[in-house]
Parts: structure tokens; C-alpha cells; sequence
């Protein structure tokens, strides 16, 4: 029985189990049947929460905890384990999980900024890195790897695409006469580039960020435009044409700001 409450200490719970079997084979006592079976709920308590059947690791647990004419150091690592195992349990269910299953549907729809954001947040939280969560820190590492090359990968073929679109325009100038309204066409889109300072992120001197761009977004939507036919800039310079004399949020923009802004 010494040696089985050794065992138990060290937190070999498997082994200590067998120690107390033998015990009662020689001696059979309620004690030594109790013990051997709190030790062994305790390693099935262990061994399920390696293998993240945390429900059942904590079923075991309490039954550990409960046990009748147990161990006193074996009920109260019992405890210890059910109350952190109903913590780790809680955190997947109510923070990871939702977390990685809004990051995999970004990354479906093709939203890789928001996705990588997602992805990123589970690698934040501050007990990620503790025993029980490897599996989940791990999907969340692999989703960052897998957003960051989709992205890269779309990014290339939109750079592609323009290229393609470049070429086959410039081919069909050349071998087409251009109308006095194409001409006049060309000219407002070379002014729109002039006046709407292309490659310029900036507002007031503060650079635009994504939560800003997405708010912007989000208002054209609102005010009746096809926000996906803007491009970042665009949006960038009707900001900027809206605060040239105020401090208005995206939520401020306008329709009339719009008109203004695409007749410049």
C-alpha cells in the first residue's frame, strides 16, 4: 500500500492502481479496493484529457473525487484536475472552437485578411501555450502558413489578370480607331489618376488602416454602391477628398460626398 501511495504522489496513477490490486489480492480490504479504483479513474481521467475527450476526463475525474473510503491525496488531485480540466474545457468550446470556425469560413469566402486576423487571435490568448491546448495552437500556426500562401497565391494571379487585361486593351487600341468619346474616356481617366493621388495611403498625414477601409466599405454598401468595384485606393481618396476641411469618420460619408468625389 506504501508503495502505491509513492506512486500516486508521483502522479503515476496507472502503476499505482496495479500496487493497490495486488494489495487487495493479498489482503482484501475495502481500502485497497477503493484505492485501486480511484487510482485507475485517475489514469483514465489522464489519459482521455491527453487525447482531448475532455468530457470524459472530467466524468472520471469526479468519480475519482467521490470515491468512497478513497485516498485523501487521491481525491484531492481528483479535484485539482476535474476544476482545470472544466476551465480548459470551457475555453475551447467558448473561445477557440468559435474562433477557428470563423477564421476556416474567411478563409472559404476568400477573406484572408479577416481569416489570418482570426487565426492570429487564437494564437494570442494567453493560455494557449498551456498543457492541454497543442492541438488547437497547432491548427491555428497551420491556418496562418495556409492563408498567408492563398493570399500570396490570389495576389498573383490578380497581378496576373492585369497584365492579361493591359495587353489585350493596348491590342485592341492598336487595331481599332478610337471615337472622339473614347478619347474623351481616356482623358477623364487620366485626370481621375492625376487628382485622386494614386499610391498616396494616407489621410491628414495618418496612414488608412483595414478597420477604417472596412468601415468605408461598409458605408458605400449603405448608401446604395458596389463597394466590391472600389479598390482600396479609391476608397482611400474619397476619404481623403471628404476630409479636406473636417474630421469626418467613414460613417459620415455621404452620398453627395460620393457624386462630388467621382466627378472630380
Amino acid at each position: 500500500m506504501e508503495d502505491g501511495k509513492t506512486l500516486v504522489k508521483a502522479k503515476k496513477y496507472a502503476k499505482a492502481s496495479r500496487i493497490f490490486e495486488k494489495a487487495y489480492q493479498i489482503k482484501s480490504t475495502k481500502k485497497a479496493h477503493a484505492y485501486s479504483t480511484q487510482a485507475d479513474m485517475m489514469a483514465d481521467a489522464v489519459s482521455d484529457a491527453k487525447n482531448y475527450r475532455f468530457a470524459l476526463a472530467i466524468s472520471s475525474a469526479k468519480k475519482a473525487a467521490n470515491q468512497a473510503n478513497g485516498y485523501h491525496v487521491l481525491t484531492s488531485h481528483a479535484r485539482s484536475l476535474k476544476k482545470a480540466l472544466e476551465e480548459v474545457k470551457a475555453n475551447i468550446d467558448n473561445e477557440i472552437k468559435p474562433l477557428l470556425t470563423k477564421a476556416r469560413e474567411n478563409e472559404d469566402n476568400e477573406e484572408y485578411d479577416d481569416a489570418l486576423s482570426d487565426y492570429q487571435d487564437v494564437i494570442d490568448l494567453p493560455y494557449i501555450n498551456g498543457k492541454y491546448y497543442a492541438k488547437y495552437l497547432k491548427l491555428a500556426q497551420d491556418g496562418v502558413k495556409r492563408v498567408k500562401k492563398l493570399a500570396l497565391d490570389n495576389d498573383e494571379e490578380d497581378k496576373q489578370s492585369s497584365t492579361d487585361n493591359k495587353e489585350d486593351d493596348q491590342s485592341t487600341s492598336e487595331n481599332s480607331s478610337e471615337s472622339s468619346e473614347s478619347s474623351s474616356s481616356q482623358s477623364s481617366v487620366d485626370n481621375e489618376i492625376k487628382n485622386h493621388h494614386t499610391g498616396d495611403h494616407t489621410v491628414n498625414g495618418q496612414t488608412v488602416q483595414a478597420d477604417t477601409l472596412s468601415e468605408i466599405k461598409k458605408q458605400l454598401d449603405s448608401l446604395g454602391y458596389n463597394s466590391s468595384a472600389w479598390s482600396p485606393q479609391d476608397m482611400i481618396n474619397l476619404y481623403r477628398s471628404v476630409n479636406q476641411d473636417s474630421q469626418a469618420k467613414p460613417s459620415q460619408i455621404t452620398k453627395d460626398d460620393v457624386e462630388s468625389y467621382l466627378k472630380k
